[in-house]
């Protein structure tokens, strides 16, 4: 008679034949198969292998939705939606697609039986009339396993909803010939899985027990981990998303507040504002990673950013559906675009003075020293004609009774004339500075100057070289500063900085505390005031180009503030060190305005003031300037899109995520 060991033994032998069996049984059968979202290649993505003989039938029914209502359906059929909700599996995927204002995603998860559909925020039909092409025509057909006819029945649903018709005339499922398996086949299937799954767990829970609790695989259906390069395109993505809506959301504020003052505008401030700090944390991570080596680490940053985004964007969004009750922009569009005319007016009549103005201090300052804003007059020009445009096609909608289109059109005016006035503003602002740094020069000359006289009185031949150095950096920023040199005040300022660092620090060691602490102030204001320039002038640039810019200069601009504010805290305790951090600022916002003048292009010659003179310059200008969201390329909160080819106004709200709307469930 067998012992307890030896029938141990036979059980443990049993359940491994039956596992080992049963998995055989299951190499014939389709396995699920775990898919994150994706981007779609094709309208039809079949990666559960369902559709069969049923695909050409899918691919006329999608041709003739599109040529005759042009509407896009996409569809996509999968085993499993990972373990995510079947909404949250669609709506990515669609934003990674690309999907814009007239595109319809479909996708079905065959295993778990769960299905969802996708589109724009502003697609033709409403929700109810969505949820009804599904329940109506689509969910039959799933029911019966028929997918191919599903596809087809969306087609038809879609169709007789856009022209009123809907009957529940697709309970039928559309078609059965694209059917590929019957419910009996999947429940055999589905069946066969789970008693693979339960004998597999079983045996391996035994031959844990017999090997001391040595370590396992991780469980079936475990989503494996997203690859490096795709989650750091995720993240870059999602800053620049994040940063725009951060960016669009205080444009919208600021027109809100003048509109209906700031105690209106109060809670959608305090929105803006954490949203701000969470976006600036992000950011911060983003700058840690390029000096993070090992895998893990770079994960850990990477998924912090990921989340410091999403929080961002929730944030706005949670306040964006009573902001836009706020502005209600259908029922002011009237007044808006009286508003806008009037403005748009005041900026025509400034411009001349404004290219007035840049042309004399040309006649002053090098060209280097004008680099910021050499542009400006002509960008708002650009605008101000998109503005011209967008307040005609408001009064002809209006006149035609079309409010909502009307509103779309004054958003859109009103974005551009807001970055039409910043741009004439940074031509004011950049004179000030300049004039403000060249009274700064002489008094930093004098204190290098005296620096050096006192090097000299303190004698020692190490100090001979400092001497010698900080002369010749007096003579170059005098060179600078002055006609012979083009005249750069903020370059001059900065030579003088840079050169005058080494004598300064000789010098301290014969220098009294106080003495020590009141040049550090001074060498602070000096170095803190170039900082606040160049910071100023890349956040105009990128804020007014932010349609080309992507997130390395975003990001070396949101470490230039980090570092101009850590700069300023330490003004009053440690000048010395505000002094660096503000060096730092300057050396990060030049960097960040030299990147994203690259990226739009203006760098070599280009810029929107010429682009903007024809219509599709112009349109490319106003998405460069982050004026018009491009629906066609998933824009955020594209506002109907008539004009310009799936072009609409972007608003309050947080970055990809108020585009999308759909429903779904199980079938």
């Amino acid at each position: 008679m067998p012992g307890p060991r030896s029938q141990r033994r036979s059980t443990c032998t049993w359940l491994a034949f039956l596992a080992a069996a049963v998995l055989a049984t299951l190499v014939l059968s389709p396995l699920a198969v775990a898919e994150q979202p994706f981007r779609l290649a094709a309208q039809i993505e079949d990666r559960a292998g369902v559709l069969g003989a049923g695909r050409p039938e899918v691919e006329q029914a999608i041709t003739e939705l599109q040529d005759a209502e042009h509407v896009q359906l996409w569809v996509t059929y999968v085993d499993t939606f990972s373990g995510m909700g079947a909404q949250e599996w669609a709506d990515q995927t669609a934003t990674e697609s690309d999907l814009g204002l007239n595109d319809v995603l479909l996708a079905v998860a065959v295993q778990d039986r769960a299905y969802a559909y996708s589109v724009d925020q502003d697609f033709p039909l409403d929700q109810v009339q969505m949820d009804a092409v599904m329940t109506d025509y689509v969910e039959p057909a799933l029911q019966k396993d028929d997918w191919a006819g599903a596809a087809v029945a969306a087609t038809t649903g879609i169709s007789d909803a856009l022209h009123g018709t809907t009957d529940g005339g697709g309970s039928d499922g559309g078609s059965s010939g694209g059917s590929s398996g019957g419910a009996g086949t999947g429940a055999i299937v589905v069946g066969l899985i789970i008693g693979a799954v339960i004998a597999v767990v079983i045996f391996l829970v035994l031959r844990r027990r017999r090997t001391g609790g040595a370590s396992s695989a991780a469980g079936p259906g475990e989503a494996p981990p997203v690859p490096l390069d795709e989650l750091k395109r995720q993240a870059n993505a999602a800053l620049v998303a994040t940063d725009d809506a951060v960016k669009t959301s205080t444009e919208e504020l600021g027109f809100a507040a003048a509109q209906f003052g700031d105690e209106q505008a109060a809670p959608f401030r305090a929105a803006l504002d954490k949203a701000q700090a969470e976006l600036d944390q992000a950011f911060k991570l983003r700058k840690q990673l390029e000096d993070t080596q090992d895998e893990a680490g770079q994960r850990a940053l990477l998924t912090e950013i990921l989340q410091r985004t999403e929080a961002a964007n929730a944030g706005l969004d949670a306040e964006a559906d009573r902001f836009d009750r706020l502005r209600d922009m259908e029922r002011s569009a009237p007044a808006t675009l009286d508003r806008l005319e009037a403005q748009a007016g005041e900026l025509e009549a400034r411009r001349p003075e404004t290219e007035r103005v840049l042309a004399e201090l040309a006649g002053v300052y090098a060209a280097s020293a004008l680099e910021p804003v050499a542009t400006a007059p002509a960008d708002a020009a650009a605008r101000l004609e998109f503005v011209r445009q967008q307040l005609a096609a408001g009064r002809e909608d209006l006149a035609a009774g079309r409010a909502s289109e009307a509103a779309v059109d004054a958003l859109a005016a009103e974005g551009a004339a807001g970055q039409a006035q910043q741009l004439l503003d940074s031509v004011e602002r950049l004179r000030r500075e300049l004039a403000e740094a060249q009274a700064l020069i002489d008094a930093a000359i004098g204190e290098t100057r005296r620096d050096i006289a006192e090097a000299q009185a303190a004698g020692g031949s190490q100090l001979q070289p400092l001497v010698t150095a900080a002369q010749a950096a007096v003579d170059a920023a005098a060179a600078a500063a002055g006609p012979s040199g083009g005249r750069d005040p903020l370059a001059a300022l900065r030579r003088l900085k840079d050169a005058d660092d080494a004598l300064e620090q000789a010098l301290q060691q014969v220098r009294d505390a106080q003495a020590r602490r009141a040049k550090a102030a001074e060498s602070y204001n000096r170095t803190a005031g170039a900082a606040r320039s160049a910071l100023a002038s890349a956040d105009d640039f990128i804020r007014t180009h932010r349609g080309g810019v992507d997130a390395g200069p975003r990001t070396a601009l949101a470490e230039a503030r980090r570092e101009l504010q850590l700069a300023e805290q330490l003004a009053s305790t440690d000048p010395e060190a505000g002094a660096q951090h503000a060096a730092r600022a300057q050396d990060l916002a030049e960097q960040a305005f030299s990147a994203a003048q690259a990226q739009t292009g203006r760098a070599q010659g280009g810029g929107l003031g010429a682009a903007g003179r024809s219509g599709g310059g112009m349109v490319a200008g106003m998405v460069i300037g982050g004026i018009l969201a491009n629906t066609m390329g998933g824009g955020r909160r594209s506002g109907g899109g008539r004009r310009g080819g799936g072009f609409g106004p972007p608003g309050f709200g947080g970055g990809g995520t108020r585009m999308r709307r759909g429903g779904g469930g199980r079938f």
